[in-house]
């Protein structure tokens, strides 16, 4: 089948832009950023700034109590766990000097507790983020939420922790990463659970000296024994480090990843651990996730333009079992990177676009019609699923975070 493209123009009768309604108004007398809530929606975590000092603070969003969990420091989200019960974050003590000590630590959102620190870094290499647009290199948590990994690329080492009964992060375990002698030193890594847990897939650029890394190679782990196992994945030519979510795990066993401009080849999905190829679409993409029936991919694109500041935003679907593309639809242009969320029912999709990000459009799945879109004050910061079936929104205002509610048809 054959994809074709919806037009801006096509959406603007099917449904009425309104504004987003705020349930709940946070003061955070400065700027917040990033943010996580809990699937329950009743607590919001978030990074303060105000001035050279920063808070990670959290609030009950039905009180707009507000306690802080890391004072005066520089508190950076590195993943953030499926059931969104857990945060884990780097801690920059002293803001100022960015080759301070650092921590890594786990926040409990609901509990309103930190960890000590799981693993203290006496020099740190501060990753690419744009989170939660985009998940941060070299960490993760298991499907379960039950197992957390963080990856240095200065020490080439993996560190693995397990989350017991009671709730408490277990001894640490670490990994000393083979990898191949044509990767850098340091490094950028990459690091995925498989979707059951049982191994670590590390992700890694090689290629020669002194040249630009366009290659991406993987090593496998298994988890219970901390020992490398054989790895069929073959290298491949991707913008792994550069579009943020590739390689990603979909389903149980298909690594699907960027292919390099120039190539001839798009999203690739391949089995694990065989290697074979399953499906190649064309499509340059930022964002790639699976629908929580497992049934479809949906992708966002914005191409970085140079000379423009406006860029369009296009969200493309392809069928998870063939990648057999269904449709793809535009968006108003933007000058944010876009986000993005399925609903818990997989039949809807919503996604931010427009100037500044303020806007969100909800998409129906199967025919890519746009029932309707919505508009903030304020950029809008995240989107997340809540337990009652509806969708979160938070806006960021210079001096408040704004949470509203998307009543899905």
């Amino acid at each position: 089948m054959s994809c074709f493209i919806v037009p801006v123009f096509a959406f603007l009768v099917l449904g009425a832009d309104q504004p987003l309604v705020p349930s709940a108004h946070l003061d955070s007398e400065g700027e917040t950023w990033p943010v996580a809530l809990t699937l329950d929606g009743k607590s919001l975590l978030g990074v303060l700034k105000s001035g050279d000092r920063c808070d990670v603070v959290v609030w009950d969003t039905t009180s707009k109590s507000r306690t802080s969990l890391a004072k005066g420091s520089m508190g950076l989200p590195l993943a953030v766990s499926p059931d969104r019960q857990n945060v884990a974050g780097m801690v920059l003590s002293n803001i100022k000097d960015a080759s301070a000590a650092a921590e890594v630590v786990i926040w409990n959102v609901a509990k309103r507790s930190t960890t000590a620190a799981l693993l203290k870094l006496k020099k740190t290499s501060m990753p690419l983020l744009l989170w939660p647009a985009l998940p941060c290199q070299s960490a993760d948590f298991s499907c379960d939420s039950t197992l957390f990994v963080f990856a240095d690329g200065n020490t080439k080492k993996a560190h693995l922790w397990n989350r017991e009964p009671s709730g408490a992060w277990g001894a640490l375990r670490t990994l000393d990463l083979a990898l191949r002698s044509d990767a850098p030193k340091p490094t950028l890594l990459e690091v995925k659970f498989s979707r059951d847990g049982r191994q670590l897939f590390v992700f890694f650029p090689i290629g020669e000296p002194d040249k630009p890394m366009s290659s991406v190679a993987a090593e496998t782990w298994d988890i219970s024994s901390a020992r490398p196992t054989a790895c069929q994945i073959q290298p491949a030519d991707t913008y792994v480090f550069y579009t943020g979510p590739f390689p990603h795990i979909l389903g149980e066993n298909i690594l699907c990843f960027q292919a390099s401009e120039g190539s001839g080849k798009g999203v690739v999905g391949v089995e694990i651990p065989s290697g074979k190829q399953k499906y190649d679409v064309d499509a340059l993409t930022l964002w790639a996730r699976l629908s929580p029936d497992g049934k479809t991919c949906g992708d966002l694109r914005w191409l970085l333009m140079s000379g423009q500041t406006l860029r369009p935003v296009t969200v493309g679907f392809w069928n998870f079992d063939d990648g057999t593309q269904r449709r793809t639809v535009e968006l108003p242009k933007c000058d944010q990177p876009p986000i993005a969320t399925f609903t818990p029912d997989s039949r809807c999709f919503l996604c931010t676009a427009g100037p500044d990000g303020r806007s969100v459009f909800l998409i129906d799945v199967k025919t890519g019609k746009i029932h309707s879109s919505w508009t903030g004050s304020a950029p809008v910061r995240g989107l997340f699923p809540i337990s009652t079936g509806e969708v979160a929104t938070i806006t960021v205002a210079p001096k408040a975070v704004l949470l509203s509610k998307i009543h899905v048809p």
